[in-house]
């Protein structure tokens, strides 16, 4: 499967539970762990847990499968590895403090929202 159809996938699945300020960065021309990353944010812990546990459901019925899932437990910030696709959903005071489009100095964003 192409990049930009796994892309296309979380990006759908996002957008089909409301999550919040999307953005997703090329990053590989910056680091090697991964090709694009998708940070997102939830409205609430039980939304961010909601959009987590849709996302690797989606996935997996479109046969995207994550490597790994941290974070699920507590809700305030959740990642998914797709490998090529890292996501970052995340409460917007855990956005905030990390910064995480500030930590990676991404000047490529794009936004869904």
């Amino acid at each position: 499967m192409k990049y930009i159809d796994k892309l296309g996938i979380v990006l759908q699945s996002l957008e089909e539970m409301k999550a919040d300020n999307v953005s997703y960065f090329d990053v590989k021309k910056i680091t090697t762990i991964t090709d694009f990353m998708i940070i997102a944010s939830g409205r609430s812990e039980t939304h961010t847990k909601a959009i987590a546990r849709n996302l690797i459901d989606f996935c997996k019925k479109n046969k995207l499968m994550a490597m790994s899932i941290e974070g699920e437990d507590s809700g305030e910030w959740v990642c998914i590895d797709f490998v090529d696709i890292v996501v970052h959903i995340m409460m917007p005071k855990i956005r905030d403090f990390y910064s995480i489009e500030d930590l990676w100095d991404i000047s490529t964003s794009q936004n869904s929202n």
